[in-house]
């Protein structure tokens, strides 16, 4: 087995890592491991921290999104489209992490070990032995048996999936365990699982029902098998090319609060034909969000802008068309709800610098020419929201975020903002 690299102490991981950059093609975001080490890379606007601590936190927390994305409540993986390109390799990285976070808080290997029955009270007792090999006694019309079987385990040290279970491990901390606290299998073993190993690990698949004992096996089996497919000397790659549809996961997960009444809010047409009315398939904003009987329609944007500040980098004309659209039909159907006001926004990744060191910012303002007195759910927005920040708090699911970024809306329509004059 080949080493891809070996990380020395003087390995920092801030050397490492890096964020897409607005003017570059490459859009991959994820993580990639060559002969010379890891290479880490962030969504948009991601502001990567100095401190390594933070860094590693941080890149437990990307691969961990990437690692389970497409088994997140809401994403349809079965009828994605190849333009979606689901994370790469998402099965091996959830793996390597669960195996190494499971080790980390237990400090436990699996192991196989032997039954022996002994004739003592000392021990698990074994009643079906009891009671087919000893004689009970009758005391005040009661059965009492006397003499019990009990049943001892004994680890076996040769056994094959403990070994199973630190190979596996060991090959998990070289590619994976850098961006944990504590590495204790530093090296990787020069050698690859046998057929008998990966066997004995798969007929214990079959025979066990503990939940994590179950976990356990089946990353075992993945990371072997992986692995000995695989030439280790090849790069390594876990991430995507599209992370626009992350992107509208965590804005969904962290501001969508709707969900049997988001039908209301999807616009939709139809054809007249030969007598016959022919529904086309209706237009879906990305997230409603209900906040004090007023309505806000997000459209997650994984757009460079946020990034970049560049103008060529903006929603197009159709982006913003759509969105009008989207706010037309809320105001057409906004008799179900209290008479609040709607909001339109776009939501971009970015690095925000606010002097009140907020996470979200308005920081510009879109409407069509067709409207000349555009009223409020007619007007778009532009909100640029700390990426980082989001990846920290987007499974909170409190009404904190939802909060905040209300008020960035509607505050900044109560401003004497030069951007609120189109």
């Amino acid at each position: 087995m080949t080493l891809n690299f070996d990380l020395d102490k003087s390995f920092t991981l801030g050397d490492h890592a890096s964020a897409v950059k607005p003017d570059s093609s490459d859009r991959f975001v994820g993580l990639r491991i060559r002969k010379s080490g890891p290479e880490l890379i962030f969504p948009l606007g991601f502001n990567v921290p100095e401190s390594e601590s933070e860094l590693k936190s941080d890149a437990r927390r990307l691969l961990q999104l990437l690692s389970h994305f497409d088994h997140e409540r809401g994403f349809d993986v079965e009828n994605a489209d190849s333009k979606t390109l689901l994370p790469e390799n998402s099965f091996i990285l959830r793996s390597y992490m669960l195996l190494i976070e499971d080790y980390l808080s237990s400090g436990r290997l699996l192991s196989e070990s032997d039954s022996h029955f002994l004739d003592s009270a000392v021990g698990q007792v074994d009643w079906p032995r009891t009671i087919a090999s000893k004689r009970p006694s009758i005391s005040d019309g009661n059965v009492v048996y006397l003499n019990l079987v009990s049943r001892r385990r004994y680890s076996r040290p040769d056994s094959l999936v403990k070994n199973a279970h630190e190979l596996a491990l060991s090959i998990s901390f070289h590619f994976v365990g850098w961006m944990y606290p504590e590495n204790p299998f530093s090296r990787i073993p020069a050698r690859r699982a046998s057929n008998g190993t990966i066997l004995a690990v798969k007929r214990r698949i079959q025979n066990t029902f503990d939940d994590r004992e179950l976990r356990l096996l089946q990353a075992i089996h993945a990371v072997l098998t992986y692995s000995a497919s695989d030439e280790f000397g090849a790069p390594q790659v876990f991430g995507t090319n599209a992370f626009e549809s992350i992107w509208e996961f965590l804005v969904e997960r962290a501001f969508g609060n709707i969900f049997d009444m988001k039908l209301k809010y999807f616009p939709r047409s139809s054809w007249l034909l030969n007598g016959h009315i022919k529904h086309t398939n209706p237009l879906l904003p990305d997230t409603i969000m209900l906040h004090d009987e007023s309505t806000f329609i997000l459209d997650a944007k994984y757009y460079r802008y946020g990034a970049s500040r560049n103008p060529r980098h903006l929603p197009g004309n159709s982006d913003i068309a759509k969105q009008v659209v989207y706010g037309e039909h809320a105001a057409s159907v906004h008799d179900f709800r209290n008479q609040g006001e709607i909001y339109n926004a776009f939501l971009m990744p970015g690095e925000v610098n606010s002097e009140n060191n907020k996470w979200c910012e308005v920081v510009g303002v879109s409407s069509v020419s067709w409207v000349p007195n555009p009223k409020r759910h007619q007007v778009i927005v532009l909100v640029v929201i700390d990426v980082r920040f989001l990846f920290r708090k987007y499974s909170s699911h409190g009404l904190t975020l939802k909060t905040e970024l209300a008020n960035c809306i509607v505050d900044f329509f109560n401003s004497d903002s030069e951007l609120r004059t189109l």
